[in-house]
């Protein structure tokens, strides 16, 4: 239980904006943690920070990858009085960073590898947020989930309504050979499909628990073993979302 009460309370701050930091008696300094894009901007390496939309890059940075695009969790110390002077025309930041996790985007399925009748059930599961890259909008969260040495995940496409501007995205996860006795915490993110109007997103999963964000339960009475959860959110085009949840 302890793991899962810290998944819960890293990313009740990491969604919703990582820009306290630490001021006051360290200074002119910012201690604080985010999830972030791997980039490259004028030739240099780079994490864009997804909730405060800064460039850092120092010692610690993960490996750099284009495709595909790497993604990280990680903690970072920026001490404004000692920056590079061409920081703020590059808009690249000095910072000390501490990479915790390193993922990279996957795709989207058009239609399920495998039913999601069949999908495994998560311990738990952080509240989704969209994030704009450059060229493609993105879906990302923590996963807490058994132990296991061949696990799968899977965003896979269940419906796209265009008439009433919805898509449905069910997460089929896979444990595999579970071991109930150990739990591990994953980040995640996927491509969305691009879209031209403002729609309704859907995202279906299954947990053991039921999530500590807003989810609708959608039950199967026939068979309870299809039980989802749903969570909604606007999704809007590429031009018009810089960030959003």
């Amino acid at each position: 239980m302890k793991i899962v009460a810290h998944l819960h309370i890293i990313l009740a701050a990491a969604v919703t904006g990582l820009c306290s930091g630490c001021l006051g008696d360290k200074g002119n300094t910012l201690d604080s943690y985010d999830v972030g894009t791997v980039t490259e901007v004028n030739g240099q390496q780079c994490v864009k920070l997804d909730n405060i939309n800064i460039f850092i890059s120092g010692a610690g940075m993960p490996q750099y990858s284009s495709d595909p695009v790497t993604r990280c969790f990680c903690t970072f110390h920026i001490d404004w009085d000692s920056q590079p002077d061409n920081a703020a025309s590059t808009g690249i930041y000095s910072a000390t960073i501490n990479t915790e996790s390193v993922w990279n985007v996957e795709k989207y399925a058009q239609t399920p590898a495998s039913p999601f009748a069949g999908s495994d059930s998560l311990v738990n599961i952080s509240q989704p947020y969209i994030t704009s890259l450059a060229t493609e909008q993105i879906i990302t969260f923590q996963t807490s989930s058994y132990a296991s040495d061949n696990a799968t995940y899977q965003l896979a496409v269940e419906e796209i309504d265009a008439d009433n501007s919805t898509i449905t995205l069910n997460l089929v996860y896979y444990g595999g050979n579970k071991d109930e006795s150990a739990i591990v915490n994953r980040w995640h993110s996927f491509s969305l499909p691009p879209i031209d109007n403002n729609y309704t997103l859907n995202i279906r999963i299954k947990s053991h628990t039921t999530p500590s964000f807003g989810v609708l339960r959608d039950t199967d009475p026939v068979a309870p073993e299809n039980n989802a959860y749903v969570y909604t959110t606007n999704y809007t085009p590429l031009s018009d979302n810089t960030a959003t949840e």
